[in-house]
């Protein structure tokens, strides 16, 4: 028996080692020709500087929608970074918590979080 389950367990590691390194950043040029990336390093570029944006949601019984968080927080990133002259957005991150106004909330069922977006605004060199 020992021997059919070491037999298994080495295909499952390879599965699980080829699974997690198929994690790739993502990079799309948006139809106004914005550059938007999750990764780090785009070459040919200029870096000038980062740009962030927050928003605070109360959900009501810990229900929010993520999504339009996460949307509306993309749309005010762009504002920026085409603002200061910007081409395109790398290193785009995404992050949340609780708002240490929770404590007061909770009593009423009611969570308060503080949603977070950054990214480094970039511009194509001449």
């Amino acid at each position: 028996m020992k021997c059919a389950s070491r037999f298994l367990a080495l295909p499952l590691a390879a599965f699980l080692a080829l699974a997690l390194s198929g994690c790739t950043s993502l990079a799309i040029n948006a139809p106004d020709g914005f550059f938007l990336s999750t990764g780090d390093y785009v070459p040919g570029v200029k870096t000038l500087g980062i740009v962030q944006a927050d928003r605070t949601k109360l959900a009501v019984l810990g229900f929010y929608d993520v999504n339009k968080i996460r949307q509306d927080l993309m749309k005010n990133l762009l504002e920026k970074a085409k603002a200061s002259g910007g081409d395109g957005l790398t290193n785009v991150t995404f992050s949340y918590k609780l708002s240490p106004w929770t404590a007061a909330t909770v009593f009423i069922a009611t969570i308060t979080i503080n949603c977070y977006m950054e990214g480094v605004v970039i511009r194509k060199e001449d």
